[in-house]
C-alpha cells in the first residue's frame, strides 16, 4: 500500500470539517475551533493521508509549543487522525514519517490528555524513526507527555540520513510521566 500526504487545499476544507467531527475528543459536535486558521495562517499547515490514492486521515500541524522556542524550523502536531477501517495497517506510522521528511527541523509532539492509545502510538513511531534518538519530558502538574526530536538531514549526496540529537530545551527535567489510565 502506497501512503502519502498531500496539503489540503482550502477547496477541500469541507471534506477535513467531517473527518474532524470523527474524532473522540471532539465529540461535542462543535466545528473544530482552528480549523479556518489552516488556511489563513502561515503557522497551521493542514494535510490529508493517503492509502492507494485515497483519503485515509489527516495531519494537522501548527507552530504552537510548550517546550520548543517559536521558531521557523520548529513544528508540532495538532492533530492526527486515522478512518477506523484504515487503522492498524501502519498508515499514521508511514505518514508522521513523510511529514518528518517534508519539515526537517525540531518537533514538539503532545498525545491527547489520557489516551493510552495516543502514547503507544507516539513511542512506538518515535522509537521506529528516530531509532530511539527523542527525548520525553514530562510537563506539568499531571506529569503528561512531550516528545521531541529532530527530523533527520539528508546529507549533500541524498543518499544518507543523519539523525541528529533529540531536542531538550535548558532547565527541561526528564522525569517519570504519567501513564494515561
Amino acid at each position: 500500500m502506497e501512503i502519502t500526504v498531500e496539503k489540503i487545499i482550502e477547496d477541500k476544507k469541507p471534506i477535513l470539517a467531517e473527518m474532524l467531527k470523527a474524532m473522540k475528543h471532539l465529540e461535542d459536535g462543535g466545528e473544530y475551533r482552528y480549523l479556518a486558521s489552516y488556511w489563513t495562517k502561515a503557522d497551521y499547515i493542514p494535510y490529508f493521508i493517503l492509502a492507494d490514492g485515497e483519503i485515509a486521515g489527516f495531519v494537522l500541524l501548527n507552530k504552537y509549543f510548550w517546550i520548543l522556542p517559536r521558531e521557523k524550523n520548529n513544528y508540532g502536531v495538532a492533530e492526527i487522525y486515522v478512518k477506523p477501517d484504515f487503522r492498524r495497517k501502519g498508515i499514521a506510522k508511514r505518514a508522521m514519517f513523510r511529514v518528518f521528511e517534508l519539515h526537517p527541523g525540531n518537533w514538539e509532539i503532545r498525545p491527547l490528555d489520557g489516551s493510552v492509545d495516543a502514547q503507544t502510538f507516539w513511542e512506538h513511531t518515535l522509537e521506529m524513526y528516530t531509532s530511539g534518538n527523542y527525548r520525553t519530558t514530562c510537563f506539568g502538574k499531571y506529569k503528561r507527555p512531550i516528545y521531541t526530536l529532530q527530523a533527520p538531514v539528508v546529507d549533500k549526496t541524498g543518499r544518507e540520513i543523519i539523525y541528529r540529537e533529540a531536542y531538550l530545551s535548558p532547565g527541561i527535567q526528564n522525569t517519570g510521566c504519567a501513564t494515561a489510565p
